[in-house]
């Protein structure tokens, strides 16, 4: 079994990649960045550009946030968490995990883990969302809040870099009309209430099956038709497909957003920037 743990820091986003515990199985920890002189702590730095050199096939180019028309670094961080299969170095690995550029692994058996509820049958294995975040309305809506202090997504300036408006409710209603419904996952037996709505900060992925490649092309789609806000389009394409995203492995926490809050045994989300 080969394990990866990918990451994508861009437009010098943050300033370091975040430490990791040896873990038990053997497994590479691989940075995507256009930062040469960021702070590795250990993970390998491959500056690379393959979101150009070997596009996705799901990008049609004619898409709001088709790379060619959205340029902003946070866009093109997205091709490497949706689309990374395409990116020949990580071919060979059975097991793929994607961590945010704020994710810190804490546990050094997070690979055995993950190996072993894969070999259970689950395709993916991610988070619950907590707190407020209780469907995938209040995500939608919450994404584009006027309270929010960094507008990632209702803006078209953040980051000092230009952006299409990403319009979230939109993207939401559009879903409600193509049939999703939150009763979905209230019927599938959720292991708690937040169960729905996920945090895709931390997403594991078992690259031996080929659903995961379905998965993961139809999640770009979202990302490229309707906003960069993925957590949206995730709840959307694990309904259309489904599948039911295995998250009992963090008993039902998220590893919340910021240093300091809580988080489960294996990873904890540090703010932005420290």
């Amino acid at each position: 079994m080969k394990v990866a743990y990918i990451t994508a820091i861009t437009g010098a986003y943050e300033a370091t990649c975040k430490k990791f515990p040896k873990q038990t199985v053997d497994s590479d920890f691989i940075c995507f960045t256009d930062c040469e002189n960021i702070e590795s702590n250990g993970w390998e730095i491959d500056t690379r550009e393959y979101h150009y050199e070997f596009p996705s096939d799901v990008d049609n180019n004619k898409y709001k946030n088709s790379l060619c028309n959205n340029k902003h670094t946070f866009n093109i961080a997205k091709y490497y968490k949706q689309q990374f299969h395409n990116i020949p170095r990580l071919k060979s690995y059975d097991v793929v995990v994607w961590v945010d550029g704020t994710v810190s692994i804490k546990n050094n058996n997070t690979s055995k883990d993950l190996i072993a509820h894969m070999d259970e049958g689950n395709l993916l294995i991610t988070c619950e969302h907590r707190k407020h975040r209780r469907s995938l309305k209040k995500e939608a809506e919450m994404s584009v809040s006027k309270r929010l202090r960094k507008p990632k997504y209702a803006s078209t300036h953040w980051n000092g870099q230009d952006q299409p408006y990403q319009d979230t409710i939109e993207q939401y209603e559009q879903y409600v009309k193509n049939g999703y419904t939150e009763q979905y996952w209230v019927n599938v037996k959720p292991r708690n209430r937040y169960y729905g709505v996920f945090v895709t900060c931390f997403t594991g992925w078992d690259m031996r099956n080929e659903k995961t490649r379905q998965f993961l092309d139809m999640w770009y789609k979202q990302t490229l038709q309707h906003t960069t806000q993925d957590q949206v389009g995730f709840a959307y394409v694990a309904q259309k497909m489904n599948i039911h995203p295995y998250t009992a492995m963090f008993n039902g926490q998220s590893g919340y957003y910021w240093s300091g809050a809580p988080h489960n045994n294996y990873f904890e989300k540090i703010a932005h920037g420290q």
